[in-house]
C-alpha cells in the first residue's frame, strides 16, 4: 500500500505540475501577433544565415525559447521553424494529414504534427518537408534548434500548489526526458536557454 501511496503523490505531482505551467505557456503572445509587432518595430531583429528551430507545447503560441532568443539576442534566421507536436488517440497513416506547414512569411513556418504515442524525431521529420518550406530547406550542418530548459522557481507557487510538491515537481521535471533526447537531436546542434517557470 505504501508504495501505490508514493507512486500516487508522483504522478499526481507530475500531472498537476504539467497542469498549471501549460496553463502559464497558454498566456503567451500568440505568434501571429508577436512576429508582426517584431518585424514592425523600428529595432526589428537582424536576419541571421542558417535555420533556427523552435519546438513548442501550444501550437500557434510564441514558444519561450523564441522570445527569450529575440529579447536577448536580437537576431532572426533566415528560416525560423516553430514547431509543436500534438497527441491524438488515433494514428494517422497519411503524413500529408498528419504534418501541416503554414507559411507565416518573412522565411518564417509554423509546423504542426499530429502524432500518436511516438516521439517527433525532428530531423527526419524536418527532411520530410522538403519543397514545403517556401526556398528554404532542411540542412543539418546550417540547423540550429534552440530548446527551453524549464527552472522551477520554489516559493512561487502563488497557492496553485503546496511547496513540497512545487519542490518535487522541480526534482522530477530536472531528471525527466531531456528534450534533445525527446526530439531525436544531437548535442551539438542545440542551445538551451534558460526560463524559469513560476508554479
Amino acid at each position: 500500500m505504501a508504495v501505490g501511496i508514493v507512486l500516487f503523490i508522483l504522478m499526481s505531482t507530475w500531472n498537476r505540475g504539467r497542469e498549471i505551467a501549460a496553463a502559464r505557456a497558454s498566456h503567451a503572445d500568440r505568434l501571429d501577433t508577436f512576429l508582426d509587432d517584431m518585424l514592425a518595430d523600428a529595432e526589428r531583429p537582424a536576419r541571421v544565415p542558417g535555420t533556427a528551430v523552435y519546438p513548442g507545447n501550444l501550437a500557434g503560441m510564441t514558444p519561450a525559447a523564441f522570445r527569450c532568443n529575440i529579447r536577448h539576442n536580437h537576431v532572426l534566421h533566415d528560416t525560423t521553424i516553430f514547431f509543436a507536436n500534438i497527441s491524438e488517440a488515433a494514428p494517422r497513416s497519411n503524413d500529408e494529414a498528419r504534418i501541416s506547414v503554414r507559411d507565416l512569411g518573412s522565411g518564417c513556418f509554423k509546423v504542426v504534427r499530429h502524432g500518436f504515442v511516438e516521439r517527433p524525431n525532428l530531423p527526419l521529420l524536418l527532411e520530410s518537408l522538403a519543397g514545403r518550406l517556401g526556398d528554404g530547406h532542411y540542412e543539418a550542418q546550417r540547423t540550429t534548434f534552440f530548446l527551453p530548459r524549464d527552472e522551477i522557481i520554489e516559493g512561487h507557487t502563488h497557492g496553485r500548489m503546496m511547496r513540497w510538491r512545487a519542490a518535487l515537481f522541480g526534482q522530477m521535471s530536472f531528471h525527466s526526458t531531456p528534450s534533445t533526447e525527446y526530439y531525436g537531436l544531437h548535442g551539438e546542434d542545440v542551445v538551451e536557454l534558460g526560463i524559469q517557470v513560476a508554479l
